[in-house]
């Protein structure tokens, strides 16, 4: 091989050095847009459904549902109908739920309601309403912080091969 030719790459993409070719950049890219998208739905996901449990949690209303009908059939198990009256008087029915447990027509369930909306909905007293999981909020927010500083780098580094371009096109 002369010194004219152009050497073949034999190290490997790393996400720690600098890509040099524009597919790599592309790449890159690519990788920070996904951590991006998958660190905000953990963001929005986790901690939207733990508000409902810190809600019903702390302002819930308890009452007891009484089951007013049991399917059997269909795939998942059993699910109930059941019916509560919230303190305003609103009757509020839910069909297809699952609590587990044993069911019995006529039998009541403990349930927490949102007072502001009896349709939101927990089985349980308001002690086993499950408090939000900060697990959510860390991994999150750590998918997404590295999205950020890989999308940073992508940027940096995509300014930078341009400069090079540039002046290597100038001479």
């Amino acid at each position: 091989m002369s010194s004219a030719e152009p050497s073949a790459r034999t190290e490997p993409i790393s996400l720690w050095r600098w890509p040099g070719t524009e597919w790599e950049w592309l790449l890159a890219g690519v990788l920070a847009a996904l951590l991006l998208l998958i660190g905000f739905a953990i963001l929005r996901s986790g901690p939207g459904a733990d508000a409902r449990a810190v809600q019903l949690h702390t302002q819930g209303v308890q009452t007891d549902a009484r089951i007013t009908r049991i399917e059997t059939t269909g795939p998942g198990g059993p699910r109930v109908s059941i019916q509560f009256t919230a303190a305003g008087g609103q009757v509020v029915i839910a069909d297809d739920q699952r609590p587990g447990g044993q069911y019995a027509i006529g039998k009541t369930l403990p349930v927490v309601y949102d007072p502001d909306d009896p349709q939101s909905f927990a089985f349980g007293s308001r002690a086993d309403v499950d408090a939000p999981e900060p697990v959510w909020v860390f991994f999150g927010g750590l998918i997404t912080g590295v999205g950020l500083w890989q999308l940073a780098r992508t940027l940096a580094g995509l300014r930078l091969l341009r400069r090079v371009t540039t002046d290597a096109a100038r001479m």
